[in-house]
């Protein structure tokens, strides 16, 4: 009797209201990234966002606040622009590459692959595009920074401005194709599913930027 008083006792407890909340916002946070995917940011209404989680709406409002604040712990926790930066640098250390042309080409892809990959992201970056209001202005910010240095050492010595204005109309090809690929659509007669279409594509953008 004595043994099974210290085994109850000692038991580890895998239920309660602390790891009740966490799965729960958990779950909600999934919802919001779901939802991003496969639908779009136009869609993260709170009945919606309650309807794909498969939980009472009054969870959001008890753990986040409001719906703002629920998309801005989302977007903060997923930290995409450092995702992308880090990726680069770690691929780009683990590969020579002998020239200017393999380095800004190399990071076009990276940013392309980076769209196919997560869509959620792609589907922000769109909201940015459209106008996004104040939920996504650390987003916003965010990729300004990494897009300013985008080109830095590579493009030195070029005007800055003209430099980002270049690099805000080709990011926007850029997001507008990726789109058309996710739904295994072509974008005028291309398609980044294709690897031959991909190439050309890459070539291209560096060749304006390499104008600019």
């Amino acid at each position: 009797m004595n043994e099974l008083k210290y085994k109850n006792k000692n038991r580890k407890v895998v239920d309660g209201p602390m790891r009740n909340k966490q799965r729960s916002k958990a779950k909600i946070l999934t919802a919001v990234g779901a939802i991003l995917r496969d639908q779009g940011h136009s869609s993260l209404t709170i009945t919606n966002i309650s309807k794909v989680m498969e939980m009472n709406a009054k969870l959001i409002y008890l753990y986040f606040g409001s719906v703002d604040e629920l998309i801005k712990t989302y977007v903060d926790s997923k930290n995409y622009w450092n995702q992308l930066e880090n990726n680069e640098q770690r691929v780009l250390s683990d590969n020579t590459c002998n020239s200017t042309r393999d380095i800004v080409m190399f990071k076009i892809n990276n940013i392309i692959e980076f769209f196919s990959e997560h869509k959620d992201f792609l589907a922000l970056l769109v909201w940015d595009l459209v106008g996004a209001p104040n939920v996504l202005k650390t987003f916003s910010c965010e990729k300004r920074k990494y897009f300013s240095t985008f080109f830095k050492n590579e493009v030195a010595g070029r005007d800055e401005n003209c430099k980002l204005e270049s690099l805000d109309i080709l990011i926007s090809s850029v997001i507008t194709m990726s789109l058309y690929a996710r739904n295994g659509r072509s974008w005028m007669g291309i398609s980044l599913n294709e690897p031959s279409d991909r190439q050309r594509i890459i070539e291209k953008l560096w060749s304006i930027i390499n104008y600019s």
